[in-house]
């Protein structure tokens, strides 16, 4: 019941889309202010993030869901 202040995400942005699995967290596309490509991840247990690969496209108001410990990103917008 209490708030850690944490490491950054290096990349800020907005209407980003993420999933975890519990220790690691990804976070893909987003705004800022331009629809983005980039992913990074969370790594919890040692408090730091780290790039992964980037979408294929730029992509603002997407969504993403776990399963089976894989992220699957899905939709989004493809505004310039």
């Amino acid at each position: 019941d209490t708030w850690l202040s944490r490491a950054s995400m290096p990349t800020p942005r907005e209407h980003l889309a993420s999933c975890a699995d519990g220790l690691r967290m990804l976070v893909v596309g987003g705004r800022a202010p331009s629809n983005l490509r980039s992913a990074e991840v969370y790594e919890a247990d040692r408090d730091r993030w780290t790039s992964a690969a980037e979408l294929p496209t730029a992509r603002g108001g997407l969504a993403a869901a776990s399963l089976d410990r894989r992220c699957y990103v899905v939709g989004g917008e493809a505004l310039d």
